[in-house]
């Protein structure tokens, strides 16, 4: 129970998880002058592997229900977040949360598939699946360069890095509704583009510049855009975690939002700053299956060599079953969308 006979809520949560989170909440959200879940501590368990992070019950309602947009209310709350926060102390008190964590992302990815491929019976089609995806990472890093460099236009500061609406609540208060992000063991220093993807660019943009009064709508697009790339990332990271631990059931978890963060991606402007443009030379042969060459096979999209030409098609068993969700978490031609917003035409 907590001051005044309020309700709490216990989270049991791995340890190194629980500190940061208490850290945040108690160390970054208190000293700022905006309003946030109180953290009332976190207990080790016996063993220290685990313990119990104790927060103020925020209630039950979420920013968005299933399916909608974030409200342009939290654009201008993200942004007043982001531009308090990047003025703390935090660099090195924070994980590092910038392209480099992503990228390692993509790369525990793309064994956790090459594992699968080695150790799984599948069915052609979904194999020939799981090829074309390495492909797609290849070619993905390759360009990483382009989101480097993308994400060093605006100041660094305190990103969750997992902002959806079950993430979120509201409540009312004397001076409007406030914000509560819950789930901050993800979270650190970083580019502004990990909270970016689904949020209203010139409404953070116009409540941001208050503080970086230097940062053009642009500049907030374009983070936009990365942001919709490392979200793919992380959403189909883990599904490739659970299909490689065999997972099957967890892996057939659908993610409704994530097609909604495409069609976002999808309608912002295509290309950045001139003269980006993508290495699309990327091939790769395993075992005895057709060659992929360049961005738009390794997409799913113009040019589908034999072979490649699964979109849409499902197998059998359990595997395929898995290897669907995958690649509907994937979702790989609207990607191409999302690939062709961020690094721009072929050159």
């Amino acid at each position: 129970m907590g001051p005044g006979g309020s309700d709490i809520v216990a989270k049991r949560c791995p340890r190194a998880d629980g500190q940061l989170e208490a850290f945040i909440y108690s160390e970054v959200l208190d000293r700022l002058s905006m309003e946030s879940v109180r953290c009332y501590g976190f207990i080790e368990e016996g063993s220290g592997e685990y313990g119990w992070l104790f927060l103020e019950d925020g209630g039950i309602k979420r920013v968005a229900d299933k399916g909608e947009s974030f409200p342009i209310a939290f654009a201008h709350w993200l942004a007043l977040l982001h531009g308090s926060a990047s003025n703390l102390p935090l660099r090195g008190r924070l994980p590092d949360r910038g392209p480099a964590w992503y990228l390692e992302i993509l790369r525990a990815a793309r064994l956790g598939l090459c594992q699968s491929l080695a150790e799984r019976n599948l069915a052609e089609l979904d194999r020939s699946a799981l090829e074309t995806m390495l492909v797609c990472f290849e070619v993905l890093e390759r360009n990483w360069r382009i989101l480097e460099e993308r994400c060093e236009d605006l100041p660094w500061t305190l990103v969750h890095c997992d902002l959806q609406p079950k993430n979120i609540l509201t409540r009312n208060a004397p001076s409007g509704v406030t914000f509560l992000p819950l789930d901050w063991e993800d979270a650190g220093w970083g580019a502004p583009a990990a909270d970016l993807a689904e949020i209203d660019a010139t409404s953070y943009w116009s409540t941001a510049r208050r503080t970086w009064a230097s940062i053009e709508l642009r500049q907030v697009e374009e983070q936009a855009r990365c942001g919709a790339v490392f979200q793919i990332l992380s959403a189909v990271g883990w599904e490739i975690v659970r299909l490689a631990a065999g997972s099957v059931e967890k892996a057939m978890r659908l993610n409704p939002h994530l097609t909604r963060r495409h069609s976002h991606a999808r309608s912002s402007l295509a290309g950045l700053a001139a003269g980006s443009h993508a290495d699309s030379s990327a091939s790769i042969r395993l075992g005895s299956t057709t060659r992929v060459t360049g961005i738009e096979a390794a997409w799913g999209m113009k040019s589908q060599p034999t072979g490649t030409s699964w979109r849409g098609q499902t197998g059998s068993g359990q595997n395929s079953t898995a290897v669907t969700q995958i690649r509907k978490r994937a979702n790989i031609g609207s990607s191409w969308s999302i690939w062709m917003a961020v690094y721009g035409s072929e050159s």
